[in-house]
C-alpha cells in the first residue's frame, strides 16, 4: 500500500519576552494558514520567540534565550523599535549560539504604524520562516446551503478558514475571540476574502447599536457567509444587552452573537462571551462539547 504524507497544521507556542506592542499576533496573522496555536511548549512542533529590543541586542537576547524553553525547535523574532522601514539593523543571528534556534530573523514595529511596518524586511523574514518550515498551502473542502444561509446549517469539512473584517476600533477584542477559534475549533486566518470559507466581522458599538450594525453592514464584503460579533464596551461582565441579530437583515450574515469587552480586559471572562463562541463553533460544525473542560475566556 502506498504510504502518503498527510498534511497538517504546524502547532506552535507563543513567547513574548517584552512589550511587542501587538506586533507578535500581527506578525503570526502574516504568515498566513496552516498554522495553530497551542497554549503549551508540550504540545507544540515550534517555539515562536518574539524578543523586542529595548536596551541593547546583546543583553536583550541573552536574557530573552534564558527564558525560552530548549526541548523544541525556536524560531527567534528580533523586534527592532524604529519608525523608519528603510532602518538597517544588524544581523541578530550572530548573537543566538543555541543549536535549537532554527532560524532567527530580524524585523522593525512602530507603535505609530500599526506594529511592524509595512517594508522589505518584514516581508523576508516572513518569507524566510515559510521557508524554514517549509509550508504548503492546505486544501479545505466546503459545502454550504444557500441561498438564504441564515435559516440553514453551514458544512464544512476540513480546516475553516475565517477572514477577519473589523469595523471600529476593538481595542484588541478581535484578537481574543478569533485566538480561540483557532485553539478550540482548528479554524485558521487567512488574508484574502477569496482564500476564505467565513468572514468574521466585528462591529464595536460606539453610539447606537442599530446605527452602527447598519454602517458595518455596509461595509462588510459580499460574496461569503458573515459571522457577525456585536461588540459591547462595558467593565460589568453581568451587563444586559439586546439581542443584536433582530438589526441584522442580510441573508449572508449566518449568525449574530453579542460580545461584551473592555479595554483593561479585552473580551471579558463571562458566561455572554463563553456562549458566543461555543455558538460560533457550533455554526461552523464545530463541536467544543467534546473538548474536556474547555474554557475560552480567560488568560
Amino acid at each position: 500500500m502506498e504510504h502518503r504524507e498527510v498534511p497538517r497544521l504546524i502547532k506552535y507556542y507563543t513567547i513574548t519576552t517584552g512589550n511587542t506592542m501587538g506586533s507578535h499576533t500581527q506578525f503570526m496573522r502574516h504568515l498566513g494558514g496552516g498554522f495553530t496555536e497551542v497554549m503549551s511548549p508540550e504540545q507544540s512542533d515550534v517555539i515562536m520567540a518574539f524578543c523586542p529590543i529595548v536596551s541593547r541586542a546583546g543583553t536583550d537576547i541573552e536574557a530573552a534565550l534564558q527564558q525560552i524553553p530548549d526541548d523544541k525547535h525556536v524560531i527567534l523574532v528580533v523586534l527592532h523599535h524604529f519608525f523608519n522601514p528603510e532602518c538597517t539593523v544588524p544581523d541578530s543571528s550572530r548573537l543566538v549560539t543555541r543549536g535549537d534556534i532554527k532560524l532567527t530573523v530580524d524585523c522593525l514595529f512602530h507603535e505609530s504604524q500599526g506594529g511592524l511596518l509595512n517594508c522589505p524586511r518584514n516581508k523576508a523574514a516572513i518569507g524566510n520562516i515559510l521557508i524554514q518550515l517549509n509550508m504548503k498551502p492546505k486544501v479545505t473542502d466546503v459545502v454550504m446551503d444557500i441561498p438564504d444561509h441564515r435559516n440553514r446549517p453551514v458544512w464544512m469539512s476540513g480546516m475553516v478558514r475565517f477572514f477577519i473584517f473589523v469595523y471600529g476600533n476593538t481595542l484588541g477584542a478581535y484578537v481574543d475571540l478569533t485566538r480561540h477559534l483557532v485553539i478550540r475549533g482548528g479554524c485558521t486566518e487567512v488574508m484574502s476574502l477569496e482564500e476564505s470559507d467565513v468572514v468574521m466581522a466585528f462591529c464595536p458599538i460606539v453610539s447606537r447599536a442599530g446605527t452602527d450594525i447598519e454602517a458595518a453592514l455596509q461595509q462588510i464584503p459580499v460574496g461569503k457567509p458573515v459571522i457577525l460579533v456585536v461588540l459591547h464596551h462595558t467593565f460589568n461582565r453581568d451587563y444586559t444587552v439586546p439581542d443584536s441579530s433582530r438589526l441584522v437583515t442580510r441573508g449572508d450574515v449566518i449568525l449574530t452573537v453579542d460580545c461584551l469587552f473592555h479595554e483593561s480586559q479585552g473580551l471579558l471572562e463571562c458566561h455572554r462571551n463563553e456562549e458566543a463562541v461555543k455558538e460560533i463553533l457550533r455554526k461552523l460544525n464545530i463541536h467544543p462539547e467534546t473538548e474536556s473542560g474547555s474554557r475560552c475566556m480567560g488568560p
